[in-house]
């Protein structure tokens, strides 16, 4: 059983960012993302969580919290492959 589910569940979230980019044709980069946003005491858990998975990177935020980010094609993959493993049991 995945223990980081509750942990998904109340804190995680796929989005869609799009990014303004003068450099591209359209003027606009579209990134899907995975995120974990927590509190700055918590940054060892979200270190931990990306070491599990072994993709993404955790940075700190200027408001005091800390977020797990992964946003390349193939490193989503591995997040959506431990999702189809392990499936939430939520209404999320």
């Amino acid at each position: 059983m995945c223990r980081g589910r509750g942990l998904l569940t109340a804190e995680g979230c796929f989005h869609i960012a799009i990014i303004k980019a003068s450099n591209l044709k359209l003027g606009v980069s579209v990134r899907a993302i995975f995120q974990i946003s927590l509190h700055r005491k918590d940054k060892v858990l979200l270190e931990k969580i990306r070491c599990f998975f072994g993709v993404g990177y955790v940075s700190d935020r200027k408001d005091g919290a800390v977020v797990y980010n992964v946003s390349s094609i193939k490193d989503l993959q591995v997040i959506l492959d431990h999702l189809e493993n392990y499936p939430l049991i939520s209404y999320k």
